[in-house]
């Protein structure tokens, strides 16, 4: 049975999309001051759109060693904290996919 279209739904709905763009909004505005020229955000002159467009800050971000030293770091430490929770989750997700039976005393030819 289809449920009707109701104030309920659309309160719910409303919070959902307020509290998405409380985080949407920010991340634009930083998108917007990477992208502007170092004068205009001196000034306090940019909102969610840049101003005066420039990739002056990407170039020096890019021609830093230490940027990307820094990156490398952290997509090592990304990969081995992945590989590393992998193989926790599978070790304990087999004992849990099994019955108590499975685990039972009886079971086991050492017991």
């Amino acid at each position: 049975m289809k449920e009707k279209f109701s104030i309920r739904h659309a309160v719910i709905y409303l919070i959902v999309i307020v509290l998405a763009l409380s985080c949407l909004v920010p991340m634009l505005n930083v998108v917007a001051l990477s992208l502007s020229s170092s004068s205009a955000v001196a000034a306090n002159a940019v909102g969610l759109w840049p101003v005066d467009l420039t990739l002056a800050a990407y170039e020096r971000i890019m021609s830093d060693q230490q940027f990307w030293r820094s990156f490398g770091i952290s997509v090592i430490r990304v990969i081995v904290s992945l590989l590393l929770n992998l193989l926790m989750i599978v070790t304990m997700a087999y004992p849990l996919s099994k019955s108590k039976k499975y685990f039972e005393r009886e079971n086991y030819s050492w017991a």
